[in-house]
């Protein structure tokens, strides 16, 4: 890539900042309200969307400080780094979460009920615990991401001897979490057709459609930006870059407050 010009990285960066900036206060405040009402917190398909959030919302960080590191034209601390590692982290963490949320979805759609709140509990700390482990593997001399000023977003380091196997690792589990959610969620589409089709007094539940729609928009949006990014679609220049990064940005801060917001205070689930 052509060298990029001061002024449109100086851009870039506010931009990125402005979005953590206005963004992450409104949606902390959200992931809070939710996580504080037992009404939320202590059902499963909430307590999944509301670690979402929160994993989110630390995802939300690297934005900042990435758009810091373009304006000053320096990492301070690393911290661009470090936060961006974690929204690579963060990316496969969701395709886990995505996956559970959809298998509670189709045990409570299709009254199935296979899985114990234990189950959904247990699945969590797992998925945190495979994140930090992630996490910890970047900041080794194993793999490691990139944080250049001038370049809009991060990649792996062909220096390190393997990030780009731990790149594969991680392409493979979004891959096959996003296949499942997907045949989960078709599943679920086809049974309510079903029903409906069987039933015209067929009703469901104002939080059950809501909390369906909020995790298929979710998983939608998710696997857009993974197809735009992995087959290429967006060329490699500093407006391609800035592009992608505004893509995961704009996700993580604005679609998923917005989806929080469309869920409804009565739980059935």
């Amino acid at each position: 890539m052509e060298p990029t010009p001061y002024w449109f990285q100086l851009v870039v960066g506010f931009v990125y900042m402005a979005v953590a900036v206005v963004c992450m206060p409104v949606y902390g405040r959200i992931v809070y309200l939710f996580a504080t009402q037992k009404l939320y917190k202590n059902v499963p398909c909430y307590r999944i969307i509301i670690h979402t959030g929160v994993l989110q919302m630390m995802m939300g960080s690297g934005s900042f400080f990435y758009g810091l590191m373009q304006v000053f034209n320096y990492d301070f601390l690393r911290l661009a780094l470090y936060t961006i590692t974690i929204m690579s982290v963060g990316i496969k963490m969701e395709a886990l979460l995505s996956l559970v949320l959809a298998v509670n979805r189709a045990s409570v759609t299709l009254k199935l009920h296979l899985f114990s709140s234990l189950f959904y509990k247990a699945s969590i700390y797992i998925i945190w615990i495979f994140g930090t482990i992630d996490f910890i593997i970047f900041c080794t001399p194993l793999a490691a991401k990139t944080a250049v000023p001038g370049q809009f977003q991060s990649h792996h380091d062909r220096s390190k001897p393997y990030s780009y196997l731990v790149k594969d690792i991680g392409s493979y589990i979004c891959m096959i979490s996003y296949i499942c959610t997907f045949v989960l969620y078709t599943i679920i589409v086809f049974n309510i057709i079903k029903l409906r089709l069987k039933s015209a007094h067929f009703t469901s539940s104002k939080t059950e459609r809501s909390v369906l729609l909020y995790a298929i928009i979710q998983f939608a949006f998710k696997v857009i930006l993974e197809l735009v990014s992995s087959f290429h679609v967006v060329p490699t220049t500093p407006m391609g870059e800035f592009a992608m990064f505004m893509g995961y940005a704009l996700m993580h801060l604005l679609v998923s407050p917005v989806l929080f917001l469309m869920l409804n205070r009565q739980v059935h689930a």
